[in-house]
């Protein structure tokens, strides 16, 4: 399936949940544990309630799964690769799909 309608903006979305679990990963590092002293990627000084922060940053991934997936599914039915009698039904399977995970 191409798509296409929206440009394929939807990209971004994937690039931010690339990004939140870029953030995700520099809270479990501890400050100093990188080997270049003036690059430490760790955000655990900037954080206060780590595992708090940790939880809101997963939501957020959750909730960019979801959207990404509704407007990739909209997208596709916009371009005449999905009709609208299978829209709703592959999209509820996208979705659900993500809920399990």
């Amino acid at each position: 399936m191409s798509g296409g309608h929206f440009e394929h903006r939807q990209f971004h979305i994937e690039t931010l949940i690339e990004d939140m679990g870029e953030v995700l990963t520099k809270l479990d590092l501890e400050p100093g544990q990188t080997e270049d002293p003036y690059d430490d990627e760790s955000l655990q000084e900037y954080v206060e309630d780590i595992p708090r922060f940790k939880s809101e940053v997963e939501k957020a991934k959750y909730y960019l799964k979801m959207a990404h997936t509704m407007v990739q599914r909209i997208d596709w039915f916009l371009s005449g690769d999905d009709g609208e009698d299978n829209l709703y039904e592959r999209l509820e399977e996208d979705l659900l799909k993500i809920e399990k995970k």
